[in-house]
């Protein structure tokens, strides 16, 4: 797991950077320049960068995906009315105090709280 989560750091990090490499006006952070052909020229640079891109977002997915099915826990889905009818009540005797009120027996007035 500790290499899947380090992987995984190393991938958000390049992808963050490629993004930021894109171009996003007239040049990409000055690459490429203006010659005429090769590798580094708008376009050339254009689609290393796209195919950059979309390798490392697949990977961040796939990367998550499988990060999640290891650190899935072990649920047994139990409804919470099976649980109750499974736990024991253990009834406890109730004791009712049966003598009659006094006759001079009042209820308390309330009070407010003490501060």
């Amino acid at each position: 797991m500790k290499f899947l989560l380090a992987l995984h750091f190393l991938v958000t990090l390049a992808l963050v950077g490629v993004i930021l490499l894109q171009k996003s006006g007239d040049t990409a952070l000055g690459i490429g320049g203006n010659s005429s052909g090769g590798l580094l020229t708008a376009r050339g640079q254009a689609n290393l960068l796209t195919k950059m891109t979309s390798w490392l977002a697949t990977i961040f997915i796939l990367n998550c995906i499988l990060m999640a099915s290891i650190s899935k826990p072990e649920h047994k889905h139990v409804s919470v009315i099976d649980q109750a009818s499974q736990e024991q009540v253990v009834d406890a005797p109730i004791t009712v105090d049966t003598t009659p009120p006094t006759a001079d027996a009042k209820p308390e007035a309330p009070t407010a709280p003490k501060k």
